[in-house]
């Protein structure tokens, strides 16, 4: 077997993946052609998460607060402009839940276990 290197364009992506999280590089995001960064801490937020479990226990209000504390009131706006309806210039709960549910995929998708 060769003992060289492997070039630096041959690495595998799930290395470079695991080094971002190792480092708690925040994590981009895209929905609808918008890109998002999200602290990685955002998805550990215990207020976050207590929003989160009072919204699935029946107060969907709560979405927009979720979204907008994990987005920063930057990234909130620049999504309210994006998502706006041309024609009724409101922004829809559909969007809002579509992108909360791509926040919440990423979440899945990040190592949760205690003292990871």
């Amino acid at each position: 077997m060769p003992d060289g290197k492997q070039p630096q364009d041959r690495k595998p992506k799930a290395v470079d993946a695991a080094k971002a999280e190792a480092t708690d590089a925040p994590l981009t995001l895209e929905f609808e052609g918008v890109t998002y960064i999200v602290d990685r801490e955002a998805f550990n937020d215990v207020e976050v998460m207590e929003n989160i479990g009072d919204m699935q226990q029946g107060q969907p209000y709560l979405l927009p607060i979720i979204v907008r504390s994990m987005l920063g009131d930057a990234q909130w706006q620049q999504f309210k402009k994006a998502a706006r309806d041309p024609k009724t210039g409101r922004v829809s709960g559909e969007k809002l839940a579509e992108l909360f549910s791509v926040l919440d995929d990423a979440a899945g998708n990040l190592d949760a276990s205690p003292g990871s």
